[in-house]
């Protein structure tokens, strides 16, 4: 078996997931059930606005999002 094959894949959803809003929560819900059966063995991560939530609703790894995803870089101004 290639080894990319026999790696486990790592998938992450971005969204607003909370349990506050039922279509996003729909949303993840079937994304969830038709990922389990495609991919049972495929690690899921949700990055969404109730972590806390998404983990007591759906058992899978969350963590929040950010309210700064990358800092703007240039490069740094000298004076005369």
């Amino acid at each position: 078996m290639k080894r990319r094959e026999r790696m486990r894949k790592k998938i992450a959803f971005l969204g607003h997931f909370d349990s506050t809003n039922f279509g996003n929560e729909s949303t993840l819900q079937a994304i969830l059930y038709h990922l389990r059966r495609f991919l049972p063995d495929a690690e899921v991560t949700c990055i969404s606005t109730g972590p806390e939530a998404t983990v007591a609703t759906h058992h899978i790894d969350a963590i929040p999002i950010a309210e700064i995803f990358v800092k703007s870089w240039g490069p740094p101004k000298f004076s005369d």
